[in-house]
């Protein structure tokens, strides 16, 4: 009889996002191993196929989550002997805890970043102390590892996995709302609108001096304003469309708001240069990148300011350009050169293949040897 796993995660299908795909491919790689239980949020079971099964949880706040996850998994620990205990994210930690001190049971905690720094003192208080009691710790990037380290998580082991992509097999389907682009040198943007993604400081200090370069360049911008998030912010987008209107730049930028996967997809196939002027944010910073792993597998290179964990997702020279973080015009003429110089057609073989190299089935064989290592007691 296979090993038994308990899965905590609020961040699991049919919530969507990145911490959701990525909880949902950790899932799949570990069922064939094991057996799972997932205690998720509302819907989970459907996306649990037997003979794993789901338990349901309120996830509508983060409170009301973690209470009936922790009475959920101690009901579960009764019944089943759990080998590991597998975190979704920072968050659960004071779950692991619970069930190391009620249970003996051992932890694997994924964090993303944001889980470790994010700028709340109950947090801090709260929720770091249990994560230092975790007993494995997978970090999304270099960077998430070191601030883990700076913040006393070490666990007896700690491994970078970084997250994984879906290289597409075929070309995308075409979107009307790129035809009125068609032609355009177009820098594209995806994401949440969110401080440190840094768009309303890009729009004011770079996307004037790239026009007036290249006067028929274009910024998409997919994405809009985070609901329902750890860290909720208001005002990106306001601040986003008065900078645009103030340096009279609408003919420059075009507003897409949230699209679909297909829409998503259709842009990282029709640009030219994907843009990610990050910012440093105190309590805020990006994980890993996502968005320029996504990039690279649709061959689409990438200019970045280098903050966070970025620098996983991005292989310099190859699959785009690190700029150093603040330095404007630096930022400003890679763009321009990029765009000038046709970079996509350059860097796209080189894009595509560090994507497959980094792709969904890579990521699941470093988690289930990690896991393998855990249950074997490794450190």
């Amino acid at each position: 009889m296979p090993a038994e796993l308990l899965i905590i995660t609020r961040n699991f299908p049919p919530l969507v996002g990145g911490m959701e795909k990525l909880l949902a491919e950790a899932f799949r790689a570990l069922a064939d191993d094991y057996r799972c239980t997932v205690i998720g949020p509302r819907g989970a079971a459907a996306r649990v196929p037997a003979p794993h099964r789901a338990i349901e949880c309120d996830e509508s706040g983060a409170p009301s989550f973690l209470w009936q996850a922790a009475r959920a998994a101690l009901r579960a620990s009764r019944e089943t002997e759990f080998s590991l205990v597998v975190a979704g994210s920072g968050l659960i930690g004071p779950v692991c805890l619970l069930l190391k001190l009620r249970r003996g049971l051992r932890s694997m905690v994924f964090l993303h970043g944001l889980d470790i720094v994010v700028d709340s003192l109950p947090y801090r208080l709260l929720w770091l102390p249990c994560l230092r009691r975790a007993d494995y710790v997978v970090a999304n990037s270099a960077n998430t590892a070191a601030l883990a380290r700076r913040h006393g998580i070490r666990g007896p082991s700690t491994r970078t996995i970084n997250p994984g992509v879906e290289v597409p097999d075929s070309a995308p389907q075409t979107m009307p709302f790129l035809e009125t682009l068609r032609g355009r040198p177009l820098m594209l943007s995806v994401g949440r609108l969110v401080r440190r993604k840094g768009l309303p400081e890009f729009v004011e200090r770079s996307l004037p001096a790239i026009v007036a370069a290249c006067p028929d360049a274009c910024l998409l911008v997919i994405g809009d304003e985070p609901a329902g998030a750890l860290r909720r912010e208001r005002g990106v987008r306001a601040r986003l469309e008065d900078a645009v209107a103030r340096l009279q730049l609408g003919d420059s930028v075009v507003f897409h708001g949230r699209g679909s996967d297909a829409e998503v997809r259709a842009a990282y196939a029709s640009a030219d240069l994907f843009v990610f002027p990050l910012i440093e944010v105190h309590g805020d910073v990006e994980g890993f990148g996502m968005v320029a792993l996504e990039a690279a597998a649709h061959g689409l290179p990438t200019v970045a300011f280098d903050c966070g964990g970025v620098g996983d997702a991005i292989a310099v020279g190859r699959t785009g350009f690190l700029v150093e973080p603040g330095d404007y015009e630096r930022m400003t003429s890679t763009i321009s050169e990029a765009l000038a110089g046709d970079a996509r057609a350059t860097m796209a073989a080189d894009c595509r293949r560090f994507a497959r190299e980094r792709d969904w089935s890579a990521f699941g064989r470093q988690l289930r040897a990690f896991v393998a290592d855990a249950m074997a007691g490794k450190e």
